[in-house]
């Protein structure tokens, strides 16, 4: 974590980025005299939203890759004190992974599978920008860009590669109109002692693994 205090890391990321404060609070709608309070270590670090709008601002005024956004996001989460225990680090890594798989066209189903497989060491590498993600299907005979021949995947493996096959993850089906008449299942995910989110219906194991994340940000928000 930053030990300089928040303020002082955000006014250092802008002013290397030659991005003016008036500039900065155009376009995260800020208040500039806020933003200048926080630079100064005047008011408290924000919230986790805040801190959002922050690096997205920051991330396009600097045209940064999506890799360097996304370490900018986490070390200013990092900075804020908003990633401050293994757990809330751990699942902050693996949704910004699942963005990533998201974001090139992976399939919803094949996620979960994919985020369970992968090596933490590996997924900040690759959202450090310092490791490729490379995503195929195998294929005996059908040629193509988005095919990966066996033979490959198996030279790949013995050049010491983080290789997963993955597996397609069943999404629960639909009810039928027969039992919706039947009480509605309802799962709760406790965020402290103030507040919690009920959620009505099946959930995928992805779904709940978000959602445990969110009710992390949560506890953090209403300490």
């Amino acid at each position: 974590m930053n030990t300089t205090g928040f303020g002082y890391f955000l006014r250092d990321i802008r002013e290397n980025g030659k991005i003016s404060l008036r500039k900065l609070a155009q376009e995260t709608q800020l208040d500039p005299a806020y933003l200048s309070r926080m630079e100064r270590e005047m008011s408290p670090a924000p919230r986790v939203e805040i801190v959002q709008r922050l690096a997205k601002a920051l991330c396009g005024l600097q045209n940064l890759s999506m890799a360097e956004c996304e370490k900018l996001k986490r070390d200013l989460l990092d900075s804020a004190g908003q990633l401050t225990e293994s757990a809330d680090l751990i699942d902050d890594l693996k949704q910004r992974f699942a963005e990533r798989l998201r974001d090139q066209g992976m399939e919803e189903s094949y996620i979960v599978d994919a985020v369970s497989k992968v090596s933490l060491e590996t997924m900040d590498r690759i959202l450090s920008g310092l490791e490729n993600l490379e995503i195929g299907c195998i294929s005996h005979f059908v040629p193509g860009p988005d095919y990966l021949p066996l033979d490959e995947i198996e030279e790949r493996k013995s050049k010491g590669e983080e290789v997963h096959l993955l597996k397609m993850k069943e999404v629960p089906a639909s009810p039928s109109p027969r039992r919706a008449s039947k009480a509605v299942k309802k799962t709760k995910f406790r965020a402290g002692s103030r507040a919690f989110i009920e959620v009505d219906g099946d959930l995928t194991p992805y779904q709940e693994e978000l959602l445990r994340s969110i009710t992390s940000t949560v506890r953090l928000i209403l300490k």
